[in-house]
């Protein structure tokens, strides 16, 4: 009788083992299967904060390109018109006197 009831336990533990190395397999899918998309997402984040980096630079560049522009076409009306100034003043007073 309890070599009977020795046989029934062992064949119980080998079934709830086979069972929990089926799991375990599946769970082991489920892991790689995971990290795999834990590795994707990382690299898109990457990806991503990268461009806003990229585009955050290159709108300042475009910012201080556009001044640097402004500033310079500011510089040139400014000496057009202390050109245009001795000019007039050349003329009227050459007018005058």
């Amino acid at each position: 009788m309890l070599k009977e009831k020795l046989e029934e336990h062992t064949i119980k533990l080998q079934g709830t083992v086979e069972e929990l190395g089926r799991k375990n397999y599946y769970l082991e899918q489920e892991d790689r299967v995971l990290k795999e998309l834990v590795r994707n997402y990382e690299g898109w984040y990457r990806i991503l904060k990268n461009f806003a980096l990229i585009i955050f630079i290159l709108g300042k560049l475009i910012v201080k390109l556009y001044l640097l522009v402004f500033l310079m076409a500011f510089d040139v009306y400014v000496t057009f018109f202390k050109i245009l100034i001795k000019f007039l003043k050349f003329h009227m007073g050459s007018m005058i006197g």
